[in-house]
């Protein structure tokens, strides 16, 4: 089997943007066992390491995805839909500044219930104005993909997905994007709804808690603006130091997730382990400078002394 080398690792937590930047061993690994109950990293490993039983070396692991977002963007790109896409006058398209994207991380939103209308897969989807599903055979991102693949990482990589509609003319994606957004903004609006944000491809309301009455507000929306997620949640402060916020989101089956906001990658551990009340220790201090290992002389949240001792992995995997 191809060694998992440090290239590979960053490449792994790139497709499943992963908040793990130290790639070298003992750490890595360290990192894994720590995220894994959040983020079900060795699950997620385990797609790798069956992906890479079908390669040669490292270049022919990366050259899979390669060929595989290659093919898929020959594929749209050659489509009567894709030449529609690009040949629409905009002005067909237009947008009203009635609704913007602010920040709603603040101290004054902690704890409030709020309502999520996402996107699911904008990208891919915003397409579907053009006629590009029905061109191709392909109602969903997942057939797309698996036209070319049945390996679960590669259907599974949020990267790849990013790559492949990132050179798809993404600034033109974004415009009827933000149209579908506006329309469906409109109709809450005029059904009583306060908006706090509206992104590209997020709405928040913040006067609203009923999922389904936010439904059936938006049951008679065309349905090529159909491709969304609603959803319930709230946020709290990790602590009064920092502004960093953990959001908690009541999914359609009832499970909660659990998401870190307004945390940089490099102090991830850190804020991660005081929110679950977890001991800090030096491996939790380690991140890159420059290409340098090097490590914070003094932990994030000051008030709890730093545990000297190095962890050791009751149960280490194989990676």
């Amino acid at each position: 089997m191809i060694e998992i080398n440090n290239a590979i690792k960053k490449r792994f937590c790139k497709d499943f943007s992963l908040p793990i930047n130290v790639f070298d061993e003992p750490y890595f690994e360290y990192f894994v066992d720590l995220y894994d109950p959040l983020l079900n990293v060795k699950d997620k490993i385990n797609l790798l390491n069956n992906a890479l039983l079908k390669c040669d070396n490292q270049d022919d692991f990366f050259q899979q995805g390669n060929i595989i977002s290659n093919k898929i963007k020959d594929l749209i790109s050659n489509s009567e839909s894709y030449k529609k896409f690009n040949s629409i006058d905009l002005n067909d398209f237009p947008l009203k500044k009635n609704v913007s994207q602010q920040n709603i991380y603040l101290v004054t939103n902690i704890n409030k219930e709020m309502i999520s209308i996402d996107l699911e897969k904008a990208n891919f989807n915003s397409f579907r104005l053009f006629g590009l599903q029905e061109e191709i055979g392909c109602p969903t991102y997942n057939d797309l993909m698996k036209k070319f693949t049945n390996e679960e990482y590669y259907l599974q990589s949020k990267m790849i997905r990013q790559v492949i509609f990132g050179d798809l003319n993404p600034a033109r994606q974004q415009r009827i994007q933000k149209y579908i957004i506006q329309n469906l903004c409109e109709k809450l609006l005029e059904n009583g709804c306060e908006i706090s944000s509206a992104s590209s491809d997020e709405i928040i309301i913040k006067n609203k808690t009923d999922i389904k009455e936010i439904k059936d507000i938006l049951k008679d929306v065309d349905d090529k603006f159909k491709f969304f997620r609603i959803e319930k949640f709230h946020f709290d402060r990790v602590s009064d130091e920092f502004d960093f916020f953990v959001k908690k989101t009541t999914k359609e089956n009832g499970e909660e997730k659990v998401e870190f906001k307004n945390t940089p990658s490099f102090v991830f551990a850190q804020v991660y382990k005081k929110h679950f009340k977890m001991p800090t220790n030096e491996y939790d201090m380690l991140f890159y400078h420059e290409g340098f290992l090097a490590e914070y002389k003094e932990p994030l949240f000051s008030n709890k002394p730093i545990n000297k001792a190095h962890p050791w992995l009751k149960n280490p995997i194989n990676i």
